[in-house]
């Protein structure tokens, strides 16, 4: 159990890929990983990762003399909050549960206690299959009060959007069908959630959803308990109703009705309805406009669009009455979906803004996170949990008192992502909303995977403005329940024909044993005697920024970084994103809500919109000022491969010489500064050398990379593609570079 629990771990916090997931379950269960202990010891030994990574694996284990929670033995650390922690355990019967805890020194604080032992309640009550299941209850020895939770390993719906960039129609009203029938059964018990927002929704690639977390959820009852709290402002700003953010005290079940609208807009276009700073969000909740999903995806449904629209009216009375009214339209619309209509994708991650200024001084500092200019740490006596895997965004409760922050700064950047919890008069009178500290590392707060709050002042899209539409592509078509696939959703293997553009049968010329070729998506090749260093991923798509660990892939600085440390901290944390589309079968940008902004060929790219690169066209693109890059996409220059001998044909990969790619490679130079670091996107194939398609310097011959089924060949003048061995030497220009994996740390150092 311990090892699925530190696989489960590494994927949430994003140590590891999923290939790299794979292979920790694979050497833990190779190394006969059984107790807590075992795993320690694996994970001091290094565990065949890096130590980085080992230790912070390492970390999410519990202490030798951390206590049972009854029959529940704690396995991997999740989350801490305020009123306690979040963990994996597992049971008698070898079975994975969440433990939610609350701290044993607050078992005498009579508010806290008693919201405590309401979400058990109602957790416990709620037996309902589109809800976490609530297991069981009870008392540690040392007086700490824990509830227990089934275990969702399949991830949020904010992971699941992330990852296809937006969702089919018919999936997303699956899910949003699923949450407003878990909400009907809340409802008949006068109860509302006031959390709704995709990562407190967990589901399947399948489809099947889950709510979770009913840690701020409240009684409508006449007679309910009356809290400390009660009339404070709680909620995630991205999904509060109106009546939510003036901390209306008779919210009823239609402010989570507005919430699930807000949920659907995210599923359908990849997106937030309304974007911004705290403050500009909690308005235009209030006064903007509603969006309309038909700007950004105009083939989604007349019927579906309504639903956005009555779900997200700015008074109650205007929308649906109940969650069964939601449902019924939610089917109605569902019904009338064809198998005519396009199945579309946007870019994916949308990861929030990044900050202007942070410390480069280590390691560490430039990957833990960048607390913005002002920020102040908070401690938060209301914090909640959310369960089961505990989801990317923070929840986050303060009291009045608290929002301030330790020194008095009410007006730090917030992460509108974030749940909060503050009183209104603290942001009355036109006064910016009090500020939270995003990361968990500045907040004792409840976070899975902590994420970078939007600087003060940072550029943003204004509220329900028009958002530039990429032109769409099709995700995976695992995506859309069988229940509800027509012919143009089913996958290619139960259709009747194949698409046009299908490999050619026979394969080029291989020699050697192709098995053995690199299988690392991150290839490096690094310069001997010489300082040129070549970086190359073989995928779809980069994250470009200062952050050196994932989700960033390009770590870009200024180099010497001790003499240009001013202009790095310039650099977003997550800046740029880099991705093929192949609906325009070329790639685009996008600027990821940085805090000083890129330009594309002198024009100021706007915050979170998409344009599209020329294919053969060098590009210039520059992020905050102070780094420029000579970006070009080189067009396909051969058919796509046949099967290569020796290599199972069944292998899948999203990139390779055998894919239909109209781009093979896009190459990324540097300009002025460290001209010898260049990067590349490899789509299908790229040349390296004089004359190609990443110029190197040198003299002599030019060789040609390609991947295929996740491996790299190598070839020189059209001759037979080789396997390309770790740890060999490749001369390029009559120059020596090695080749071994591509590692954050080629990016540290001056």
């Amino acid at each position: 159990m311990v090892a699925e629990a530190l696989v489960h771990v590494a994927r949430k916090r994003g140590l590891l890929d999923r290939a790299g997931c794979a292979r920790l379950g694979v050497l833990m269960g190779a190394a006969q990983i059984e107790t807590v202990e075992d795993a320690r010891r694996f994970l001091e030994r290094g565990g065949r990762l890096d130590g980085k990574r080992a230790r912070k694996l390492a970390e999410r284990l519990p202490p030798a003399n951390q206590a049972s929670f009854g029959p529940y033995a704690p396995l991997v650390h999740l989350a801490d909050g305020g009123m306690g922690s979040v963990w994996l355990a597992g049971d008698a019967n070898g079975r994975l549960v969440v433990v939610k805890t609350m701290r044993g020194n607050l078992a005498g604080n009579q508010e806290v206690a008693y919201r405590f032992e309401r979400e058990t309640r109602y957790m416990m009550e709620l037996r309902h299959p589109r809800v976490v299941a609530c297991i069981d209850h009870g008392a540690a020895d040392d007086g700490t009060l824990f509830m227990v939770l089934e275990f969702e390993p399949s991830g949020d719906l904010k992971e699941l959007v992330q990852a296809e960039g937006w969702l089919p129609e018919a999936l997303a009203l699956a899910i949003v069908h699923q949450v407003a029938d878990a909400l009907s059964a809340a409802s008949d018990r006068q109860v509302i959630h006031r959390d709704i927002k995709p990562a407190n929704i967990f589901c399947t690639r399948d489809g099947d959803a889950k709510l979770a977390d009913f840690g701020i959820a409240r009684s409508t009852a006449e007679n309910r308990t009356m809290l400390t709290m009660q009339g404070a402002l709680v909620g995630s700003p991205y999904y509060m109703s109106p009546e939510q953010v003036i901390a209306d005290p008779d919210l009823d079940i239609r402010s989570d009705l507005y919430a699930v609208g807000a949920v659907l807009y995210y599923c359908l276009c990849g997106m937030d309805p309304y974007r911004g700073n705290l403050n500009e969000v909690l308005h235009a909740h209030r006064t903007a406009p509603i969006p309309d999903v038909r700007q950004v995806r105009p083939e989604v449904s007349a019927a579906t669009a309504a639903i956005v629209v009555k779900c997200m009216q700015k008074k109650r009375e205007d929308r649906f009455a109940t969650p069964a009214d939601l449902a019924a339209a939610l089917v109605e619309a569902l019904a009338r979906l064809d198998g005519a209509q396009p199945l579309t994708a946007m870019p994916r991650h949308d990861p929030g803004a990044s900050t202007i200024a942070a410390d480069l001084s280590g390691d560490e500092a430039a990957s833990a996170g960048d607390p913005p200019t002002g920020a102040t740490k908070l401690k938060s006596t209301q914090a909640t949990v959310a369960a089961p895997g505990a989801p990317d965004l923070p929840t986050i409760a303060l009291s009045p008192t608290e929002a301030r922050g330790e020194t008095g700064d009410a007006h730090a950047s917030a992460d509108p992502g974030a749940t909060v919890a503050f009183s209104p008069s603290e942001w009355s009178g036109g006064a910016a909303p009090p500020s939270l500290a995003s990361q968990a590392e500045t907040a004792r707060i409840a976070t899975s995977h902590p994420q970078s709050a939007a600087p003060a002042g940072a550029s943003s899209v204004p509220p329900g403005a028009p958002v530039q539409r990429a032109a769409p592509t099709r995700p995976s078509s695992s995506l859309v329940p069988r229940s509800l696939a027509t012919p143009a959703h089913r996958p290619v293997s139960e259709q009747v024909s194949r698409p046009a553009a299908t490999p050619t049968p026979a394969g080029p010329a291989v020699e050697g044993d192709l098995n053995t070729a690199f299988a690392n998506p991150w290839l490096a090749l690094v310069g001997t005697g010489h300082d040129q260093l070549v970086l190359l991923w073989a995928r779809t798509q980069l994250a470009l920024g200062k952050l050196c660990e994932p989700p960033v892939d390009l770590c870009l600085r200024k180099y010497p970084v001790s003499q240009f440390r001013d202009d790095c901290l310039k650099i977003s944390r997550n800046h740029l994103r880099l991705r093929y589309d192949s609906g325009l079968g070329r790639p685009i940008v996008t600027d990821l809500g940085s805090g000083n902004g890129s330009t594309l060929d002198g024009a100021t790219l706007p915050a979170n919109t998409t344009k599209p690169l020329e294919p053969g066209r060098e590009h210039l693109v520059n992020l905050a000022n102070v780094l420029e890059l000579r970006v070009k996409a080189i067009p396909r220059r051969e058919p796509p491969v046949g099967l290569l001998p020796g290599l199972d044909s069944d292998t899948v990969a999203e990139v390779g010489l055998n894919r239909d790619h109209r781009i093979d490679a896009v190459t990324l130079q540097r300009t002025g500064n460290r001209p010898g670091m260049s990067y590349a996107l490899v789509l299908r194939r790229i040349s390296l050398g004089p004359g190609g398609d990443l110029p190197l310097a040198g003299s002599g011959t030019a060789v040609e990379l390609g991947s295929y089924a996740g491996r790299w060949l190598v070839r020189s003048a059209g001759g037979p593609w080789k396997p390309l061995l770790e740890g060999s030497t490749l001369t390029i220009a009559g120059r020596s570079f090695l080749v071994g994996p591509g590692q954050y740390q080629l990016f540290q150092g001056d």
